[in-house]
């Protein structure tokens, strides 16, 4: 455990050290921010909070029900949390600012919600005339929580990762499209999830920098366990996605496989070649 630990602090520390505040990665967040909100005011300018539902909406049968639910999957918090954990031993100081960034984002997220309690769509048309691909959920719909979840997890990686910024920015938003289009968020639910949780991961990247509580190896592998379990029951629970196994059962053996590999397997194997 002792040598673990040490390995952990070493890696930490390196991957810090890789991955300080970025200029261009800041101007790329501030200008992103700034097309959400200009596109979320003027929507509710234009059309009011529902507007856009019906065009976004009516994408639902361009893609496979499966398809849909995969995306929207992207933005479940155990999914997200089990996506970080292939990050955990090779980049842990990203796995940190991912928790800082998630953390940020559910204060936000759960306050804005509670007091905003807006109804969704199934709330407020009839059931013929939209596409309804999940649960039928009535209340809090703004912000999107999945699209906060999404752009937190893909926001800070898009931050870290310059090679794969537009991609993993498209996946987030992909994440949070799916929400209108499966028929249980308005458009400006989705606009202002996004917002929120690029905002958090901007936020987290330099809170994490200074923050150094990361190093922490006890803080590490609680990270580590809760992305475990968050696996686990990524498999056991669809969440009412029932098309969705065939992302949900990858990740989960993806993030499994890796905590075993990296925290189970070389250590032995380390300790059995001294």
């Amino acid at each position: 455990m002792a040598a673990l630990t040490g390995a952990i602090r070493a890696a930490w520390a390196a991957d810090a050290g890789r991955h300080p505040p970025m200029p261009d990665a800041d101007l790329c967040c501030a200008t992103a921010l700034a097309l959400l909100a200009l596109t979320g005011l003027t929507l509710q300018l234009i059309g009011g909070y529902h507007a856009g539902f019906h065009e976004v909406n009516g994408l639902a049968p361009w893609l496979p029900r499966w398809l849909w639910q995969g995306l929207t999957t992207l933005g479940d918090e155990r999914a997200a949390i089990a996506l970080a954990l292939l990050l955990a031993r090779r980049h842990p100081h990203v796995l940190y600012t991912v928790l800082l960034a998630a953390l940020l984002a559910t204060l936000a997220n759960r306050g804005i919600k509670l007091g905003a309690d807006q109804l969704r769509p199934p709330a407020v048309l009839p059931a013929d005339s939209f596409h309804l691909l999940g649960p039928a959920n009535k209340r809090l719909s703004f912000p999107s929580g999945h699209t906060v979840t999404a752009f937190v997890l893909f926001g800070v990686l898009a931050y870290h990762f310059r090679r794969w910024r537009l991609p993993l920015l498209a996946l987030a938003g992909a994440a949070g499209l799916s929400r209108v289009a499966i028929g249980v968020h308005w458009p400006v639910d989705m606009l202002a999830g996004a917002f929120i949780g690029l905002a958090s991961a901007w936020a987290a990247a330099h809170l994490a920098y200074r923050l150094r509580w990361g190093v922490n190896p006890y803080l590490h592998f609680g990270i580590v366990a809760l992305a475990a379990a968050a696996a686990v029951l990524l498999v056991v629970d669809d969440g009412g996605y029932d098309s969705s196994l065939w992302i949900r059962l990858p990740i989960a053996v993806a993030a499994i496989g890796a905590a075993v590999w990296d925290y189970v397997i070389v250590p032995w194997r380390a300790r059995r070649a001294l």
